[in-house]
């Protein structure tokens, strides 16, 4: 029943606090001892002056174990592949601008090319718009047949790699394009990486019917699945969009093989996506490039969705 004032009941409470403070590091203390954790004297020491004076002394610093000779060294650093990303885009600027973002956002290439055409001045304006928006990349304007050989004949020069797009198309994710070129380098006999085909694609939009996912098997770079999640199957036998071996929408091909399908088509079929698509998986199946497309039977595609097409007004 005593009676306590303000003052002495806040000394009490502090003296409390103190008390329980140096008992809770006391108690870290052994606790680090025990399990034989190293903690920074200094860092130990600013604790301490925290809470405090009257702490236990700090455990003394171990020294990180020296690798033994026995020890396997790290792996050196994969070979960095030199991809160009080629995009196809006709009178559709504003699908560009939002397809060009989202690539920024989420996918890492060493050269961007835009091949677009426009049918007249306020299209025209618009693709300058975009092509003041994202500096880095080349736009290069179909003016004809030659020109149009010329640039896509350049697309596939001085890279490794090249990655096909069409302005209706979207990446939703971040995409590790490095691991994807290196799965497919470890792969001769796999002919693409393509970036809209995942296990969850069962329907073909283009056909209109269904296409059952095949088998997978992951690549031989992949240690109990990478990120990448990339994913390998035989397109021989299967069907709809997982048999369409040339595809521009996120298809990602060896730069020597890009070129001999490129070059392998007509002039009419380079100025028209959809035609230049169909000439070319014409030419791996059944034309002049089926010796290429036996070599490489198999294709790739990562395990879970990245890439998307959003066709909101057809004008190619």
């Amino acid at each position: 029943n005593a009676e306590i004032h303000d003052g002495e009941l806040c000394v009490f409470k502090w003296a409390a606090i103190q008390k329980a403070q140096k008992i809770n590091m006391r108690a870290i203390g052994e606790l680090c001892k025990k399990a034989s954790v190293a903690m920074d004297p200094s860092v130990f020491a600013n604790i301490g002056g925290f809470l405090g004076g009257g702490l236990p002394a700090a455990p003394p610093a171990r020294a990180a174990p020296r690798p033994t000779p026995t020890q396997a060294r790290p792996p050196p650093p994969a070979t960095a592949h030199r991809t160009r990303c080629v995009v196809f885009s006709k009178d559709r600027a504003f699908q560009l601008r939002c397809l060009l973002r989202s690539l920024k956002r989420n996918v890492t290439v060493d050269e961007t090319l835009v091949l677009w055409r426009a049918d007249d001045d306020g299209a025209a304006a618009a693709y300058a718009g975009v092509a003041r928006e994202f500096e880095g990349a080349t736009f290069a304007r179909e003016a004809g047949s030659a020109e149009l050989r010329a640039a896509v004949a350049e697309a596939a020069t001085n890279v490794d790699f090249v990655l096909f797009l069409v302005d209706d198309a979207l990446l939703l994710r971040p995409v590790d394009l490095r691991a994807c070129a290196r799965a497919l380098a470890d792969r001769p006999d796999a002919l693409a990486a393509h970036l809209r085909l995942s296990p969850c694609v069962s329907w073909s939009h283009a056909a209109s019917k269904a296409c059952a996912p095949p088998s997978f098997e992951l690549p031989p770079s992949a240690v109990g699945g990478t990120p990448g999640d990339v994913l390998f199957f035989d397109r021989r036998g299967a069907a709809g969009d997982w048999n369409y071996p040339w595809d521009l929408c996120g298809g990602l091909y060896r730069a020597e093989d890009a070129a001999a399908i490129l070059g392998a088509v007509g002039d009419a079929a380079l100025g028209h996506p959809n035609r230049l698509e169909a000439a070319g998986d014409a030419a791996l199946k059944r034309g002049a490039l089926k010796s290429l497309g036996a070599r490489r039977p198999r294709c790739a595609c990562l395990a879970a969705p990245a890439l998307t097409c959003v066709t909101v007004n057809r004008v190619q």
